[in-house]
């Protein structure tokens, strides 16, 4: 049995499940998609389905037998990745209480969470500020795509592909994640040290960066930090950055270009802050580097 579950709830979430490279990760993960329509649960493409039935009682939304039926399937899972869409009373209602449940069976939490374009109107922009809070209390960590700058990330960008993006770059981040605490590195940090970091941060972010030639391992950093999820923030403002890199083995990457990352960061983020790095080999990748960072900011 796998100790990760990524679970898709609601809309979103499920078709961000849906576009995730399943078959790279099936030996070490369960996917998992509820949601209160047969309909959309019926669309997906994941086999494993919970029909989430409600009747309120308090603050619990699920009735008795959706309550047993979640907390069976997830009894003996070590971590949950939730992923869903907020701006809906399915992330505002439900997916707190199915985190809750998994918090009685003692599972780490890290959810991944869209917030509505501003297109969608009020309304949903509100719901999803006090989902997302609320979210926020009861996760070890959330991971928030702001939609609005997903349009920064091509010149393509209209109605027809909108939510697919934000869908592609909800799974995309998940995938990171589940790379770093599932695939074994050449250099390797503990998953302790994962969610002691990104644990209370009010701001996730995450970003890769590709770069060859001279000052690969410099441009490669560089070209993840101007990442549009970025813009908002300044380097100055991470209070942790968890850093991986990635290299062929035939064109490995040398111990300077990282000391010279390790220099650049210190006068960048703030004094008492973390950077923690780890690496790993794809042959893929050729001459290329891949930096990816993932970057905690508890005060936005």
């Amino acid at each position: 049995m796998s100790n990760l579950a990524i679970i898709g709830v609601g809309r979103g979430g499920i078709h961000a499940v849906n576009k995730m490279n399943r078959k790279l990760m099936e030996d070490e993960v369960s996917f998992l998609v509820c949601d209160t329509d047969d309909i959309i649960l019926m669309k997906s493409s994941v086999e494993n389905k919970i029909l989430m039935n409600c009747k309120q009682d308090g603050k619990r939304f699920l009735n008795d037998e959706t309550r047993k039926d979640f907390k069976c399937r997830l009894s003996g899972f070590g971590i949950v990745f939730f992923v869903s869409g907020m701006g809906g009373k399915t992330g505002r209602d439900l997916l707190p209480e199915l985190i809750g449940y998994c918090r009685e069976l003692k599972i780490r939490v890290s959810c991944f969470v869209s917030s509505p374009f501003t297109f969608e109107g009020d309304v949903k922009s509100n719901i999803a500020i006090e989902s997302i809070k609320n979210i926020r209390q009861c996760a070890d960590s959330i991971v928030v795509i702001n939609n609005d700058i997903i349009q920064e990330t091509g010149s393509d960008f209209n109605l027809g592909n909108a939510f697919h993006k934000s869908h592609l770059l909800l799974a995309e981040n998940c995938e990171v994640l589940y790379n770093i605490i599932c695939k074994p590195k050449y250099i390797a940090i503990d998953t302790n040290d994962i969610y002691r970091i990104l644990r209370n941060s009010k701001v996730t972010i995450i970003a890769s960066g590709y770069s060859n030639g001279e000052n690969r391992i410099l441009t490669a950093f560089e070209d993840a930090l101007n990442s549009p999820l970025f813009k908002p923030y300044k380097s100055a403002d991470m209070d942790n950055i968890i850093c991986t890199f990635y290299c062929s083995q035939r064109h490995q990457i040398v111990m300077e270009e990282i000391e010279y990352i390790h220099e650049i960061m210190r006068t960048r983020i703030k004094e008492g802050s973390d950077f923690i790095w780890l690496a790993d080999f794809n042959e893929e990748l050729n001459e290329d580097v891949n930096v990816t960072l993932i970057a905690s900011i508890k005060n936005d």
